[in-house]
């Protein structure tokens, strides 16, 4: 008999460029950074990892584009800014969440509350922040993790304070929020670890309900 294969997970990072989503890719997947010319789209690093539920396949996945169909095959995403960039901040608030709200959808079914609120219109010019969402549709469908990088650059540069992206993380539903610093590995094993644990609790979830649907199936002869 052939060895069993395990249970396969994938993580989506996403962030605008520079953030250094390849860097915390490769850190948490073999313990060191990648050249720069080596972060290419596909270059996706995956690792064995020990969970209290198991040993999962995981790996991960850097998106540029949010419009990618694979966005769908993740079980959790990791959204990542640069604490010294107050611009990658903004693109998380404009661009990204909207972007992954819309492909991946919430925990809700029903639209966000002040979708359009009054004032808030985008000329095209001036993006527009992902307005402020109901308890019930703060998170998105999948779990999330919010990860401010480059916080061993912050003390002479800091853009965005910690506050500032626990705020944000605590308007999303974030199932966490990390300071880190993918160069020498600060709280990046951390931040994928408390991600995986949440995705490996949906996981459970999805199981329970396939078995008690196939229970409540009759075969009508």
């Amino acid at each position: 008999m052939g060895k069993k294969s395990l249970p396969k997970l994938k993580i989506a990072v996403v962030g605008t460029s520079g953030v250094g989503k390849y860097s915390l890719s490769h850190q948490f997947a073999n313990g060191w950074i990648a050249p720069r010319d080596s972060n290419e789209p596909g270059d996706n690093p995956s690792k064995i990892v020990q969970l209290d539920t198991g040993k999962y396949d995981v790996k991960v996945l850097v998106f540029r584009d949010l419009d990618d169909e694979r966005l769908n095959d993740c079980q959790g995403v990791m959204v990542v800014y640069s604490v010294v960039d107050k611009a990658s901040f903004q693109f998380l608030k404009t661009t990204a969440l909207q972007k992954l709200f819309e492909n991946l959808g919430s925990k809700a079914e029903d639209p966000a509350e002040n979708n359009d609120p009054e004032g808030a219109r985008n000329d095209g010019q001036n993006p527009v922040e992902t307005p402020t969402r109901s308890p019930a549709t703060a998170g998105l469908s999948i779990p999330v993790v919010l990860v401010g990088n480059k916080v061993d650059e912050a003390e002479m540069s800091r853009e965005i304070e910690q506050d500032v992206g626990n705020a944000l993380s605590r308007d999303l539903s974030c199932v966490g929020f990390f300071e880190t610093a993918a160069t020498c590995n600060a709280e990046v094993p951390k931040a994928f670890r408390c991600l995986l644990e949440e995705m490996t609790k949906n996981l459970g979830v999805e199981k329970k309900k396939k078995k008690s649907s196939k229970k409540n199936c009759c075969i009508i002869s």
